[in-house]
């Protein structure tokens, strides 16, 4: 006991000194990564997120959102897209962020097939059929609904694009 008691006065007169110890910890924390702010979720199945999805963008397939939520900081943005404004998908699952108290939650319910429509950037070959197939924009959307200019925005203020 005596001996962790004087390593630990040892280290407060080093770091007092201005010695190596408290620059250590100076270096550790500017090495840790910073904090994402917004993440944009993908959450079709991961055959459809390798074949186009957001550049800059997670897939978290939608059975698996509830345990992404668990272990995601609750002010995060979080903004949840699908396939296209048929897909229900990035919808419920903001639903789902909202109930589990987040409160920065976006859905973009345009999807991939408007994504890629409006040639803004992306990944995979795009070659599934949803993404060509008509993409109408219903009368009505969600309260929390995003359009594709606001999140391409809001990805470049993030740095997500660029």
């Amino acid at each position: 006991m005596t001996k962790s008691l004087y390593s630990v006065a040892l280290a407060s007169v080093l770091a007092l000194a201005g010695c190596g110890v408290g620059n250590k910890v100076e270096e550790k924390k500017a090495a840790q990564p910073t904090k994402q702010t917004l993440v944009v979720v993908n959450v079709l199945d991961p055959e459809l997120y390798n074949d186009a999805h957001i550049k800059g963008s997670i897939n978290v397939p939608f059975d698996k959102v509830e345990d992404y939520l668990k272990n995601t900081a609750h002010d995060t943005e979080l903004v949840f897209y699908c396939a296209n404004y048929a897909c229900s998908a990035s919808g419920a699952a903001a639903e789902q962020a909202k109930a589990a108290g987040f409160s920065k939650v976006w859905a973009y319910e345009g999807g991939m097939a408007e994504w890629i429509s409006l040639g803004y950037p992306y990944e995979g070959p795009a070659k599934e059929e949803y993404i060509k197939s008509e993409n109408k924009k219903p009368d009505h959307l969600a309260e929390f609904a995003i359009s594709a200019e606001d999140l391409k925005n809001k990805m470049h203020e993030h740095k997500i694009l660029s």
